[in-house]
């Protein structure tokens, strides 16, 4: 029986398998925890507990068999920076314990089952896992960005109170910044901006040329978005997210010569500050015609200017938001 039990716990096709399930388990958690229509609902809930049991066995299956991952890069570093929160956790209970011991499980599942992999493992079966995991993430960023921009595009808006606290939710395009399904724009716009970066990934190492022309025309309402969420992180994140990719890729290369490493500084440079600026431009431009277009409909008094029938406008310029909450 002791034996059965350590050929079941040893056999790396079953663990990789369960490990996969949890994954993905945790990541549609997350998806409907992090969606204004499911906030507050018991789906949520239903999706939890089941993500959270999972993880917890892969986590503790990933203990019994430590050696397999103890010498990755960065693991003991994780792993450290787990026990510096758990001890920052103990010596201040006084100001809380429970949300430290949930941020301490949050912690342990990002770091110990999404980034740690074992080194023995094949780096097919690897690209593999991180193929499904990426295509199932991007299929929900387009979905999310899709249903977001037919909102954008209909003016819908709504404002809902949950809890004692009154935690606020807001749904489609409100305070001159598109939210969407998503309950903050900010990280709505940062889910966008990381399933852009893994569809271009995905392009450059899936075969088939339809779902590689899939992914490309995914990347449209999502970097839609981007431009109508109005969010400063992204673009930050766009500017160094682009440069380190730029950087990481001429640095493989052979050592090249004074001009060679003179241009790739300027491209490292020029690229990433187009592509950080090219959401403001979007939506300069977006602004400018929608300007235009309710002076002519205002001008014709035959018709009634696009802003005068609704709460929020269909077509309204974009404006930082001012409010504090």
């Amino acid at each position: 029986m002791i034996k059965t039990i350590k050929n079941f716990l040893n056999n790396d096709k079953i663990q990789d398998g369960f490990e996969l399930v949890a994954k993905i388990l945790f990541l549609v958690y997350a998806m409907f925890g992090f969606n204004s229509y499911f906030y507050g609902h018991k789906i949520v809930s239903f999706f939890m507990w089941p993500a959270m049991l999972f993880c917890v066995i892969a986590i503790c299956w990933r203990a019994i068999r430590i050696k397999r991952y103890f010498y990755m890069t960065g693991f003991v570093l994780s792993v450290l920076f787990i026990g510096s929160h758990c001890l920052s956790s103990v010596l201040n209970i006084s100001y809380g314990f429970k949300d430290n011991v949930v941020l301490a499980i949050y912690l342990a599942i990002y770091f110990l089952l999404f980034y740690v992999f074992p080194l023995k493992k094949e780096p097919e079966k690897v690209k593999k896992e991180f193929n499904i995991v990426s295509i199932f993430y991007v299929f929900y960023a387009t979905i999310g960005s899709l249903i977001s921009i037919v909102m954008f595009a209909k003016g819908y808006s709504t404002v809902e109170y949950f809890g004692l606290g009154g935690y606020e939710v807001v749904t489609g395009f409100r305070w001159g910044r598109l939210w969407g399904i998503f309950l903050d724009p900010n990280r709505g716009a940062l889910i966008m901006l990381l399933a852009i970066l893994l569809v271009v990934y995905l392009i450059f190492t899936l075969k088939n040329k339809i779902f590689k022309s899939m992914l490309v025309v995914s990347i449209l309402p999502m970097f839609l978005y981007v431009v109508f969420s109005d969010s400063r992180t992204s673009l930050v994140s766009i500017f160094f997210a682009v440069i380190t990719g730029l950087v990481v890729c001429f640095l493989g290369q052979p050592l090249p010569k004074v001009k060679l490493l003179l241009r790739n500084i300027v491209l490292c440079l020029l690229i990433p500050t187009i592509l950080a600026i090219s959401p403001l431009a979007t939506k300069k431009a977006y602004n400018t015609y929608v300007t235009s277009l309710n002076q002519v409909t205002e001008e014709n008094s035959t018709e009634t200017p696009i802003d005068a029938t609704i709460e929020e406008p269909t077509e309204a310029p974009i404006e930082p938001s001012t409010d504090s909450s």
